[in-house]
């Protein structure tokens, strides 16, 4: 017998708060770290082929200029963030607001200000922020 198991890490924001956070670009956004099932947009690339994907493994391919909304696997939040500091790129990222996650202090100093490279971050929905990067 074969059992599919869930992957707990495969997770989305709801098409309200992505059409909040998006109403500044006017351009095709690149929805990473998607699949065929919870896309936001058009484009997407996926960790694993999945119908429809324009390309596979977004830590192995280049964001220089692109513009692109990430809700990563948690496992991955640390290794986006180190892709974010060597690209040339404007993201949109989403993660839980869990403060006692490594990732956090990656983002916010002591004071809860945020770190160089992100703008500024917000909560959009109960659990979630939404930070921005813009390398431009």
């Amino acid at each position: 017998m074969t059992v599919k198991k869930k992957d707990m890490d495969d997770w989305e924001i709801d098409e309200e708060t992505f059409k909040k956070s998006n109403r500044k670009f006017i351009f095709t956004i690149i929805d990473m770290f998607a699949s065929d099932c919870n896309t936001k947009s058009k484009k997407f690339i996926s960790n694993f082929y999945s119908k429809g994907t324009i390309g596979i493994d977004e830590l192995s391919l280049s964001w220089d200029r692109e513009v692109a909304w990430i809700c990563s696997p948690i496992r991955e939040v640390i290794k986006v963030i180190g892709k974010l500091k060597t690209s040339k790129t404007t993201i949109k990222l989403f993660i839980p607001e869990w403060k006692t996650t490594d990732n956090w202090t990656k983002i916010f100093d002591r004071e809860g200000r945020v770190l160089w490279p992100f703008k500024n971050a917000e909560t959009r929905t109960a659990y979630f922020l939404e930070i921005d990067f813009d390398s431009n």
